[in-house]
């Protein structure tokens, strides 16, 4: 998978025929030496969901993570994300 502009984006979803795209965009990043500095990385993302066949968005929400003290080097902004996107995402489908 690799990124596209949202117009793009909207095009492969409806090629694939999907029903929902999720398209988000990273608005901040800060990848820190958390172990010397005891500040931890963090991530801050939007998430918008759009109707594929009415191109009308239904949903749209912006998400923080943040790492642990302790990472060791190891985390990536993807790594701060999944505890988040998943309670989004499960509010979403009710779950």
């Amino acid at each position: 998978m690799e990124y596209e502009q949202y117009n793009d984006a909207l095009l492969s979803a409806e090629k694939y025929e999907a029903d929902y795209l999720f398209f988000q965009r990273i608005l901040h990043s800060e990848d820190r030496v958390t172990e010397w500095s005891a500040k931890p990385d963090k991530v801050q993302v939007k998430i918008t969901v759009v109707d594929v066949k009415a191109e009308k968005r239904v949903s749209a929400t912006t998400i923080d993570g943040s790492s642990g003290l302790a990472t060791f080097g190891g985390d990536h902004p993807q790594d701060l994300l999944p505890e988040p996107v998943t309670k989004y995402v499960g509010a979403l489908f009710k779950q």
